[in-house]
């Protein structure tokens, strides 16, 4: 009997420590976020004008080791340091237009930061546009801007 009860508080105590170490901890430092286009928050700064040279910002364009995913007793993920993107895509959509800007490299720190200094297509049509960062997975960042003379 005792040989049967040590045996279940063994099984019990590696099911507990199994359970431990894949179960991710109950904690996120929420440092990265997801990516985003910044200086077009407010509405005003989301005028372009055709044919000009524009600076568009990105932040937290990580690839992976983001410190932003709870890690478990054998991985954790704040030890790591962030991975950013590389060769990251701008480009601007109009309807059935599609203009290439430039790519860029995201910084490996803790902002994930990238910069594009692009100059706008003189052939863009007054109206609305969509900037669009290209990153190697299924979604992209965006924004909607408005085109004007």
């Amino acid at each position: 009997m005792d040989t049967a009860r040590s045996r279940r508080s063994i099984f019990v105590t590696l099911g507990a420590l199994t359970i431990a170490v894949i179960v991710p901890l109950p904690f996120s430092s929420a440092e990265c976020g997801q990516p985003y286009l910044d200086g077009f928050a407010a509405k005003e700064s989301r005028v372009v004008k055709i044919g000009s040279t524009i600076d568009v910002d990105g932040f937290a364009f990580f690839a992976s080791d983001c410190h932003d995913t709870p890690g478990t007793l054998l991985t954790s993920c704040f030890d790591a340091e962030p991975v950013a993107y590389e060769d990251v895509q701008l480009s601007l959509r109009q309807g059935k237009h599609f203009w290439r800007l430039g790519v860029s490299h995201a910084e490996s720190d803790r902002a994930g930061h990238l910069t594009w200094h692009v100059e706008l297509p003189a052939d863009l049509q007054p109206g609305e546009a969509t900037l669009e960062a290209h990153i190697p997975s299924p979604d992209r960042v965006d924004v909607t801007v408005r085109v004007e003379h």
